[in-house]
């Protein structure tokens, strides 16, 4: 099971706790620059983007 860390919203720069992404490569592989195949967003922005209330969906 991933840790939880420190993270920070790729859209708005906010802190969270989350697990560590996984990245796309080592940044000089493709085009990605080593970009996070999932990117970490928190949970406003992430509702934000999906278009629903993602506090109800919690596992």
């Amino acid at each position: 099971m991933k840790k939880l860390t420190k993270q920070a919203c790729m859209s708005c720069d906010a802190e969270f706790l989350g697990h560590e992404p996984d990245l796309c490569c080592s940044g000089s592989d493709c085009g990605c620059k080593g970009l996070a195949i999932e990117p970490p967003l928190c949970e406003k922005c992430e509702a934000k983007l999906y278009g629903s209330d993602l506090s109800e969906v919690k596992a």
